[in-house]
């Protein structure tokens, strides 16, 4: 799929994303960040480690699909 509108309306998608996530964690502290509930579970920072990885990732595919 190639469509240009769909390519930026999906660039755009992405873009509204990251700054409500930037938005909404500003305001949170280090410590708050890096708080697990429980040894098990993942941090906030952690999930977004995880987030910001995969998504490099898919973004190479989904490039070399569309150009």
């Amino acid at each position: 799929m190639k469509d240009p509108d769909f390519i930026q309306q999906q660039i755009q998608r992405g873009t509204e994303a990251k700054e409500k996530v930037n938005a909404e964690l500003s305001v949170l502290t280090t410590k708050q960040l890096n708080w697990k509930p429980q040894d098990a579970s993942w941090s906030i920072a952690q999930c977004l480690e995880h987030l910001i990885i995969s998504d490099g990732l898919r973004i190479n595919i989904i490039e070399k699909k569309i150009y």
